[in-house]
């Protein structure tokens, strides 16, 4: 999908994703929603493993705004 979205943006297009960062060691929820995820064929992703999803999707990591009341964070590419 990310490879599919890097090919129709433009050179100064942005990308923002609204997601829960695990962190390392991941907090008690973010931990148990990694497991619920897990039943479902899904998983938390730490702010690397969302770096190098995005690099092998076609974008370059700009910046991550994380959230100062929970886990969830914005991450912004733009095309590589």
């Amino acid at each position: 999908m990310l490879k599919h979205l890097a090919d129709a943006m433009a050179p100064d297009s942005r990308c923002l994703i609204v997601e829960q960062v695990m962190t390392n060691p991941p907090t008690p929820l973010v931990a148990y929603t990694d497991y619920v995820m897990l039943n479902i064929g899904g998983k938390e992703r730490t702010l690397k493993n969302f770096q190098e999803l995005g690099a092998r999707g076609g974008l370059k990591y700009v910046k991550h705004w994380p959230s100062k009341t929970s886990a969830v964070g914005v991450i912004e590419y733009e095309k590589a």
